[in-house]
């Protein structure tokens, strides 16, 4: 629920790119940080206001010089929906403070469920989502970038749903719920899956803090 964000000191920002419902923005805000999102939906943008949440309408791309300085950038599942994801985590590193934290989740290209079920593997999604990682690749990416403390988390909870979907994709009507085998049930909950493996790469990283 948290992403890791770190306990906040008091003016502490954390900027959620692409927010949605703003269901994240609103539990951090509770938890102390000012918190702002970015959202291309208008529609969903409005909702946000509503609930009294500082939603911007735009990309990374359309924040002004004066949208810096963030303690914490966020981004959950939304690199894989971009055409140029390199450019747009230079732009979140541009906006971090020095010693700031990034959060990024994303479906797992060298995951065991996109290896089990190939051009049915849920975490495709295509035409929706133009570019997906491996951890290695992400890592990396991110190295070049100037990131540093690049730790790469566990979340193991949610294979068993994304199993459960690309099946339901292999019978041919995404729609319609599949109920796993009990030997691909047991399976998930008994064999531990390395983490390079997982179906979703949820990191963080920092940017480096100033010079003394």
């Amino acid at each position: 629920m948290f992403r890791y964000l770190p306990r906040p000191m008091p003016g502490d920002r954390v900027l959620d790119v692409g927010c949605g419902n703003g269901d994240f923005l609103e539990a951090a805000r509770d938890a102390g940080w000012t918190a702002v999102g970015l959202e291309p939906d208008p529609a969903a943008a409005a909702l946000c206001r509503v609930r009294g949440l500082d939603v911007r309408v735009g990309s990374l791309e359309t924040l002004g010089a004066e949208a810096t300085g963030f303690r914490a950038i966020t981004l959950n599942h939304v690199i894989e929906h971009l055409h140029a994801p390199r450019e747009a985590l230079a732009r979140v590193f541009s906006l971090l403070q020095p010693g700031g934290m990034l959060y990024l989740d994303t479906p797992n290209a060298d995951s065991r469920g996109a290896a089990r079920f190939g051009r049915h593997w849920r975490g495709l999604e295509p035409p929706r989502h133009l570019v997906l990682f491996t951890p290695a690749s992400l890592q990396a990416l991110l190295a070049q970038l100037g990131f540093i403390d690049i730790q790469v988390k566990r979340r193991p909870a949610v294979a068993r749903g994304i199993y459960a979907s690309s099946a339901a994709i292999a019978a041919g009507d995404a729609r319609q719920p599949v109920r796993l085998p009990l030997a691909t049930r047991l399976a998930l909950a008994l064999r531990p899956t390395p983490t390079r493996r997982l179906e979703f790469i949820t990191l963080t990283a920092r940017k480096p803090p100033a010079a003394a």
